[in-house]
């Protein structure tokens, strides 16, 4: 069948290329495809010996948002492949053949940032990976007398028409050892291959990703490819010949003659098949009594009764994705995207008769049916609110905002009334209502952050969450105030009369919803972290989290447990007591008497009236939790990837930033993506094909992020923490990596009481299994991250067991390492006068990495901000507020040090650091230190992405797909950061020879910097 065909290889008459996930060798005269590899994962990269007789390829492995890339080798002739390498990394990719015996890779294995990559190479026998001394690079190519090293030369197919600070370069070397720039072209480069006396590469930097070529001295460019519909990508040659890919097929190239190879794989499509998967409870929806409950798994919606009875499932079965399940009686109300767009569909049961709604409603967010079914409240992605009549299928806009989606909805009991949050602005939301006629009101004024609107079921109030009442919180490490426990509940009285708190005798309640701004009255409940309330009949159920750090979970996938608490206030009695704990989310029956509430992946329905058994999670009535393996979540993937990239393309028509999609047909993209469609068999090759298809845009933070790949479960390799290398007969050890040894996490394991392994001892064997050369040590610690192991040592001619902890992730021990050596060369080199501080990325780490120095470091008269690698993130004005403030005096004590006001303003001299590593709100870091002149900026132009995401749009197997919807505009530059970058104020490159002698050439030139400004200074002491 024909296939999806990408990596082609080529060594004679030989061709190599991956389809199906796996790894496939055709002889070009018989043009009969034979299978290498089965089922170990996804082959990408493969790279034939010099010799013809082996093959190097690269496996990915993906499962539940987890994933590694490891080197392989087989016979050309087949057999059972080998591992080479288990560095358990995704940043692991396969480059070439030194010889015959070893492979060249390039990986970020004991290096501090993933996108720092050195080059391997490894033996075909085995053993340890031996880092080359070029440092940063991304490809190696020898022949005809040169060494052309790359770095960045990536297929960038999710942004094409790159042309920011890692667009591809080359660099060349005539000995082997100093290197010099040899091509940086303005656009993509990668794919360098020697080809007689020329240098040839794919590029983009005319507009298209085509193959051209340069002499030696970096002259006479020459283009030898003329495509315009599908890019070039992964070109291979053997010295003479050239195949690429381009559009899921491959191509050979002989003397600028292009030949389309007719391939046709014998294979059956297996990970086409249907197949069952896991629940995962997407969305939930309950009738009044909850004797029906719905959810959503893998976009389909399932019908039940909670305890027994069959499962129905609405709809199409596959190919069409499903949003929302809100049931009244027998209707069941979702959102179906089986047109091709998202439309609002009314299923009858039991014989799922449906109407659909033929309206544009945009993409829906959040809907609410009311309690007698008869209308629907549903908000989209255009910051709308839209009343649907079930039965006529009338509508109307209620209410739209300019800043913000309507994501809370909440129904008065009798149907005739509903609430909702309004974004009034950048700061402040407000609740307001509106009855079914149309007409809306307030019911808090727009000057606080109000959310999470329920009516009690007697229908006289209405509940709400609010941050207005602010009592802060004094920061442990810097003088700094924050309001972690800013939320507390509110109640609105929805008619004339006293407030339920005030101890007044009942009287009879007089209705008035629209004058509820004057009755709104505090709950007496302290605030906390509250997320949602609920109300009831005189109790009002609260969710809230705990405060934690904010760096667990930052753009992870990896789910968590929960750990939400819900927590029930009695009315009557104005008592509060925990309710349950590890809670996600909670939804209550329409008449109040029951809750359903999910935990993780489990759903459970309890009374109101008191408080659940924790003592047990046995589905059943008793315990309350529903049996959801008797959801059969079926799939077709083939329809399922169909409806994927349809969505994923919608996604980036409605949330991309400009409206007209920069000028490009997007429809035109669209059709022709989904030709390819048909030749995709794997969920790799579906990922392919979207990257290909977002990436036409050009524009930063395009993602696509799969979460599993439905292939070999990938296995965590265990981390020492230290650099080993085989000498005499065993494994030493050359160095033992530590920050501040008497930090958590911040040193080797090996060091750990007890251990105590000292640099120069060996490491003789690994759970009773004795190393030799051949024997790499990682591959004793697979699937042994975060666990201990035994291990013989040979120290001093003494022998003696030492049992060792791994580590789960040697990255943050490896940059704490890196960190403090440039701590202690930067005071070393400047006698004490000049600090340094890192900044790994604009999130909570990089915030926390800030915070932990900077107040150190501005006691000194100069500091070196380092932004080198950052990936960016949102705090970017938070560190420039501190670094642009001014001293303007000081605190002097009777005793000890003068203390500068403002107590943390920078001191006289700041220099910055940056590569083209800092993107993002790294970038936008970088320009803003450069424009408000705080001090020089020094290294290379940043990566130049800032058009921002939000990144939480998942499509129906858990991938993340980004659209870029917020287009950062500097008032000089416009958007001119953007596929740009930001150049420093004095460019110094980290050459391969500067690498390989440890030097840090940027880092040496912010200290001459900082020393020269620091004597340029006249310090006027004020007395």
């Amino acid at each position: 069948m024909k296939g999806y065909y990408t990596y082609p290889e080529i060594r004679g008459n030989t061709l190599l290329f991956v389809s199906d996930d796996d790894l496939w060798k055709m002889d070009l005269t018989d043009m009969k495809p034979q299978r290498l590899t089965y089922d170990i994962g996804v082959v990408t990269k493969s790279r034939i010996s010099p010799d013809g007789r082996n093959v190097a390829f690269l496996v990915t492995q993906i499962g539940n948002g987890y994933g590694i890339n490891e080197v392989f080798v087989v016979s050309i002739d087949g057999g059972i492949p080998k591992r080479l390498t288990y560095f358990g990394s995704r940043r692991t990719d396969l480059v070439g053949w030194l010889d015959n015996e070893r492979v060249i890779l390039t990986s970020d294995y004991l290096t501090p940032f993933p996108s720092r990559t050195d080059l391997f190479t490894v033996s075909v026998s085995g053993g340890m990976p031996e880092r080359l001394p070029y440092g940063q690079a991304t490809d190696l190519v020898i022949g005809n007398g040169i060494t052309v090293l790359s770095r960045y030369t990536n297929d960038l197919q999710y942004w094409k028409r790159y042309k920011g600070g890692t667009k591809g370069v080359l660099y060349i070397s005539r000995d082997g050892r100093n290197f010099q720039k040899f091509l940086e072209l303005n656009g993509n480069i990668n794919s360098p291959m020697i080809v007689g006396d020329r240098l040839y590469f794919i590029s983009d930097f005319e507009g298209f990703g085509n193959i051209y070529s340069v002499d030696f001295n970096g002259n006479d460019m020459r283009k030898h490819t003329n495509l315009n519909d599908y890019y070039a990508r992964n070109a291979r040659s053997d010295g003479r010949r050239i195949v690429f890919q381009s559009g899921g097929q491959v191509y050979l190239m002989v003397d600028d003659n292009i030949q389309l190879l007719d391939i046709d794989i014998p294979t059956i499509g297996k990970k086409r098949m249907p197949k069952f998967v896991d629940v995962k409870i997407g969305d939930i929806g309950i009738n009044g009594d909850v004797s029906m409950i719905g959810i959503t798994s893998r976009g389909k919606p399932f019908i039940m009764r909670p305890w027994d009875g069959p499962v129905f499932q609405l709809g199409e079965k596959n190919g069409v994705r499903y949003k929302f399940v809100e049931i009244s009686g027998r209707r069941v109300v979702t959102v179906s995207d089986e047109t091709g767009e998202e439309r609002v569909e009314i299923h009858e049961l039991p014989d799922d008769g449906k109407r659909r709604v033929d309206v544009d409603f945009g993409r829906i967010e959040n809907m609410r049916m009311s309690p007698d079914g008869k209308y629907l409240l549903l908000s989209n992605h255009k910051f709308e609110i839209w009343l649907l009549n079930l039965d006529d299928l009338s509508y109307r806009m209620i209410d739209k905002s300019e800043y913000g989606i309507i994501w809370d909805i909440a129904w008065h009991p009798k149907s005739y009334m509903f609430a909702y949050t309004f974004r009034e602005d950048n700061f402040a939301m407000s609740i307001k209502m509106g009855n079914v006629d149309g007409k809306t009101w307030r019911v808090t004024t727009p000057t606080s952050i109000d959310y999470s609107p329920s009516f009690d079921k007697s229908g006289k109030y209405l509940y709400f969450l609010s941050r207005r009442h602010l009592d802060p919180v004094y920061d442990r490490i810097i003088f700094n105030l924050s309001f972690p426990l800013a939320s507390k509940p509110y109640m609105a009285i929805l008619g004339k009369g006293y407030s339920p708190f005030d101890g007044s005798p009942d009287e009879e309640f007089i209705e008035d919803p629209e004058g509820v701004l004057e009755r709104i009255v505090p709950m007496p409940i302290d605030e906390s972290n509250y997320v949602k309330v609920v109300g009831g009949n005189n109790k009002v159920f609260l969710l809230s989290f705990p405060v934690e750090g904010s760096m667990r979970g930052w753009y992870s996938q990896s789910p968590d447990k929960p750990t939400g608490v819900i927590e029930v206030f009695d009315v009557q009695t104005r008592t509060k007591e925990v309710f349950l704990q590890g809670v996600s989310d909670l939804r209550m029956s329409h008449d109040g008497n029951k809750l359903v509430v999910k935990q993780g992946e489990q759903l459970r329905i309890v009374e109101t009236s008191k408080k659940p058994d924790v003592t047990t999670s046995e589905p059943g009535p008793k315990t309350g939790f529903i049996d959801l393996k008797r959801v059969k979540v079926y799939v077709e993937p083939e329809r399922e990837w169909s409806q994927m990239l349809r969505e994923t393309w919608r996604l980036m028509r409605d949330n991309y930033w400009d409206e007209k999609m920069r000028g490009i047909n997007w429809e035109e993209i669209y059709e022709k993506y989904r030709r390819l469609l048909p030749r995709v068999n794997t969920r790799f090759e579906l990922s392919d094909v979207i990257k290909e298809m977002i990436g036409e845009l050009g524009t930063s933070h395009t993602y696509e992020i799969p979460f599993d790949f439905d292939v070999e479960k990938p296995y965590p390799i265990g981390g020492l923490g230290a650099e080993l290398k085989f000498e005499s007969g065993c494994y030493k050890v050359v160095k033992l990596f530590y920050g501040d040894k008497a930090n958590e996490g911040e040193k080797s394991p090996l060091m750990a009481p007890g251990v105590e392994v000292k640099e120069g001892d060996c490491i003789t064997a690994i759970d009773g299994v004795e190393l030799t050369k051949d024997v790499n040590p990682l591959s004793l610690l697979i699937n042994k991250a975060d666990q201990f192991v035994t291990m013989d040592i040979l120290s001093s001619g003494i022998k003696r067991k030492v049992y060792v902890r791994t580590l789960r992730d040697e990255k943050s021990l490896m940059y704490r390492w890196w960190v403090e050596s440039n701590r202690r060369y930067v005071y070393e080199k400047t006698n004490g006068l000049v600090g340094y501080v890192h900044v790994p990325d604009m999130g909570p780490r990089g915030y926390a990495e800030f915070m932990r120095l900077y107040p150190q470091e501005i006691q000194r008269r100069g500091i070196i901000i380092d932004v080198r690698f950052n990936t960016g993130g949102h705090v970017s004005p938070l560190l420039i507020e501190r670094l642009a403030l001014k001293r303007i005096g000081e605190d002097r004590p009777r005793r000890g040090k003068p203390v500068p006001y403002p107590q943390l303003a920078p001191p006289e001299v700041l220099v910055a650091l940056t590569n083209e590593n800092a993107g993002s709100d790294g970038d936008i870091f970088s320009y803003s230190f450069k424009r408000l002149k705080l001090g020089p900026l020094i290294g290379k132009r940043t990566w130049g992405g800032v058009i921002g995401i939000t990144g939480r749009h998942r499509l129906v197997d858990g991938t993340m797909v980004s659209q870029p919807e917020f287009a950062f505009f500097f008032d000089d530059v416009g958007l001119g950061v953007e596929n740009y970058g930001v150049d420093p104020d004095i460019e110094v490159d980290i050459l391969p020879q500067d690498y390989a002698v440890g030097r840090d050439v940027q880092l040496d030139k912010a200290i001459e910097v900082a020393m020269e400004r620091l004597k340029a200074q006249t310090k006027v002491e004020q007395v």
